[in-house]
């Protein structure tokens, strides 16, 4: 049973509901905590939506409004590639920031009015999230271009996706 055009829109509208909901769930400690913008803010909400978007692709390409786009998954598959050096040029340089500047440079965008814990506590987040969702969403680059690779291949070969 193929999925109508409103059903795919409905899941990728869901998806991207959910995905926001995600976003502002893992950031808002960051939100809440920081007095100045965490300097890796932005690359961190990309990564985050990346891997999101990108692993409800890898298991949901069926549902989606281009799964059965040959050019669009070309696209996206041309795409990896330089998304998969961004992603390893900006992990890199969030580890070395924080080999380099971490504690102190986070500790003075924060509140003070925190506990000497719980900034220790927000510091191990901050790095252990971004690390988390910066290597997730490399991983699920790569993944997403070997299921564009295969649904390439089968639209070719079977008409299916």
């Amino acid at each position: 049973m193929n999925p109508t055009i409103r059903q795919k829109l409905l899941v990728e509208l869901l998806g991207i509901g959910m995905t926001a909901l995600v976003v502002v769930g893992v950031l808002y400690p960051i939100f809440q905590n920081f007095v100045e913008p965490f300097p890796f803010l932005q690359p961190n909400i990309i990564v985050i939506v990346l891997f999101l978007t990108y692993m409800r692709y890898i298991f949901l390409l069926k549902y989606t409004w281009f799964g059965r786009i040959f050019y669009i998954k070309m696209a996206l598959m041309l795409l990896s590639f330089p998304l998969g050096m961004w992603l390893a040029y900006e992990s890199r340089e969030f580890l070395e920031y924080v080999d380099t500047q971490l504690p102190d440079a986070l500790l003075r965008l924060m509140r003070h009015d925190r506990t000497e814990e719980q900034l220790v506590s927000l510091v191990a987040y901050v790095r252990n999230e971004y690390t988390f969702f910066g290597v997730a969403a490399f991983l699920a680059n790569v993944a997403l271009f070997f299921r564009l690779l295969m649904s390439v291949w089968r639209g070719a070969n079977t008409g299916e996706i």
